[in-house]
This record gives structure tokens, sequence and C-alpha cells, in this order.
């Protein structure tokens, strides 16, 4: 298995911050979640409880 991290900076040319939550196909990812994705799909979990 193969793992990956980023740690934030700019990707395709857009500003961002590492420490900022993006949202992708109308999932938001908080820092700290981990993805994990392999060719049957894509599991994110949570780092831990989420504001209301």
């Amino acid at each position: 298995m193969r793992t990956r991290s980023h740690e934030g900076g700019r990707a395709a040319g857009r500003n961002g911050s590492p420490r900022e939550p993006i949202t992708i196909g109308g999932v938001t990812f908080r820092p700290g979640d981990l993805v994990h994705a392999d060719d049957d799909g894509v599991v994110l979990l949570p780092a831990g409880p989420q504001e209301a």
C-alpha cells in the first residue's frame, strides 16, 4: 500500500491554507480528516467531533 501526505501550499494555481476546510464534489474535508482511496472507492474518516 502506498500513502501520500500533503501539507498545504498551492494546488493547480489556487491559493489556500493547509488549515482551512475545502469542499470537493459536495464533500467537506477538514484538517486532520483521513482519506482512504482504492480502486473500489473513497472513504473519508472525520478527525473528531464536528461542530453543528
